[in-house]
């Protein structure tokens, strides 16, 4: 999993093929913090029919958030649509440095959503 310290978010893309660091709006969730505009934010640049690195970069930090108990359709669906888009569209291969925590979370997700 990409640490959100990490200076990589700086350059990866987002869902309109330009640089989006969602750090802040994971933050934001990870806090319980303004949850409502964080996911609008996410859902916005993250998704746009096109996903880039940092949607699949956000991957295993959105089923982390989940893990703990914060029940939000919102995750689930990001997630979800992240991956559908991945492969119904010409977006970027995820990147082989992010794949492993990209897979792990989707093994990890089932879990939480069959306890949710």
């Amino acid at each position: 999993m990409l640490p959100l310290d990490d200076p990589r978010w700086n350059d990866l893309q987002g869902g309109y093929r330009i640089p989006y660091d969602p750090t802040s709006a994971l933050r934001r969730l990870d806090a319980g913090e303004d949850q409502q505009a964080s996911w609008a934010e996410l859902w916005a640049e993250l998704h746009q029919g096109d996903v880039g690195e940092a949607s699949y970069a956000s991957v295993p930090h959105l089923v982390r958030i989940l893990e703990r108990g914060d029940l939000d359709w919102n995750g689930y669906a990001l997630i979800a649509t992240i991956d559908i888009e991945r492969r119904s569209r010409p977006n970027p291969p995820i990147p082989d440095w992010l794949a492993p925590s990209y897979h792990a979370a989707w093994q990890e997700v089932t879990g939480v959503a069959l306890r949710d």
